[in-house]
């Protein structure tokens, strides 16, 4: 799901369709925009859109790696 397309639907056309609605948003992976009165009130998104393939991946790119764990980057004068 490259692709930032959002499906629309008012309110009372969900309400009567709710279960073949989300059905098509799980297969498909095209999340769903509720709107009433034009107003967007919610998305539905897949189930697995945000979550990550393995529990190994979710803070990938998270950290940075220092030589120094214990470096403050701070210059210290030391007096004789």
């Amino acid at each position: 799901m490259g692709s930032n397309l959002i499906i629309t639907y008012q309110i009372s056309e969900f309400k009567s369709r709710c279960l073949k609605i989300m059905a098509e948003v799980a297969q498909s992976g095209i999340p769903v925009e509720i709107t009433k009165r034009g107003a967007s009130l919610v998305r539905v998104i897949p189930a697995t859109a945000n979550e990550p393939s393995t529990p190994y991946g979710a803070l990938n790119g998270t950290a940075r790696w220092s030589d120094d764990l214990f470096a403050t980057d701070e210059r210290w004068d030391v007096f004789d």
